[in-house]
């Protein structure tokens, strides 16, 4: 079923962000702010209130595929040949009585509490704080529902490990990149109108996000590999399968991102730290972080379509 795996991808996507833009905001972005002068930055226009915006627009993405991924799953269970079932009393014994309705009523409350936090707060500081840990439990809960919920005894704890960690991983990678954008474009602005104080927080945040990165993108790495060596139990998958081709695009992509991101970091990042006029150097690490995320979009859909299905061996 094509429909169901778009909407496990999307909401994915939407939680990573979530997830990865307060991460980031709060370890990357929220110490470079400290080196530049508070008053030359407007508090109505700062990362803070541009992610509280984000943020509900993450929300409103996961409210509506969770809807879609429950209808869609409804439809496998009871082998429907619609795309989407809405039975009152199929889904009611989806929801009571299987482990992915247990955890799917879990993900709606903690999605509530989530509405709860950007709602009652009245500013934007102290957002990533306060929503951070409740992000970070979907992440959880995500795992939950894929292929390392389905082993037993050891090997379920070290799978699942293993994707919780590739998951927080990918968030902290893939959610900081709309955030990096908006940084990176306010800047460019700024360097072309004079804003002294948006040029220095890039320079700050560009600085701090190597170290970062490079931390997010090891454990990726890592994670995945042992993810994916648990799954397969060292068997290799048939090459000529469905399972082998998607995968093999998954890679091909993972190594295009990496290889933007290795530009974009190693090369782009060192110039911007350098001296001269540094608009076209902004210009063009937006442009390489706006591929990032393209890419890391395709991944993820990637991903999903291998969880749905086990992988074939010879």
């Amino acid at each position: 079923m094509e429909f169901l795996p778009v909407m496990i991808a999307l909401h994915l996507l939407a939680v990573e962000t979530l997830a990865g833009m307060l991460l980031f905001l709060h370890v990357v972005v929220g110490p470079a702010r400290l080196v530049v002068v508070e008053g030359a930055l407007d508090p109505g226009a700062g990362p803070e209130a541009w992610c509280r915006r984000v943020a509900w627009g993450c929300l409103a993405v996961m409210a509506v595929t969770m809807l879609g991924w429950l209808a869609g799953t409804a439809a496998v269970v009871s082998d429907s040949g619609h795309a989407m079932v809405f039975d009152p009393a199929v889904l009611t014994t989806l929801l009571r009585h299987t482990q992915f309705g247990l955890i799917w009523v879990l993900r709606l409350g903690v999605e509530v509490v989530l509405v709860l936090i950007l709602w009652l707060r009245p500013s934007g500081r102290g957002l990533a704080e306060d929503a951070l840990p409740w992000a970070g439990l979907l992440l959880l809960t995500i795992a939950m529902t894929g292929h390392a919920a389905a082993e037993d005894g050891s090997h379920h704890s070290f799978l699942l490990t293993a994707m919780v960690v590739h998951l927080a991983a990918t968030a902290a990678w893939v959610g900081s990149l709309p955030l990096l954008i908006r940084l990176l474009a306010d800047a460019e602005a700024g360097a072309l109108s004079g804003n002294a104080a948006a040029v220095s927080l890039a320079r700050e945040v560009v600085q701090r996000y190597a170290g970062y990165g490079g931390a997010a993108v090891a454990l990726l790495l890592v994670s995945g590999g042992a993810a994916a060596w648990s799954f397969l139990g060292g068997r290799s998958p048939d090459l000529s399968s469905d399972y082998a081709h998607t995968l093999a695009v998954k890679a091909v992509l993972v190594a295009s991102m990496l290889a933007v991101a290795g530009w974009n970091r190693l090369f782009l990042g060192r110039k911007l730290l350098g001296l001269g006029h540094p608009a076209r150097i902004l210009a063009l690490l937006k442009r390489a972080a706006l591929s990032e995320y393209a890419l890391a979009c395709a991944i993820i859909l990637m991903a999903v379509i291998l969880s749905q299905a086990p992988p074939p061996a010879h």
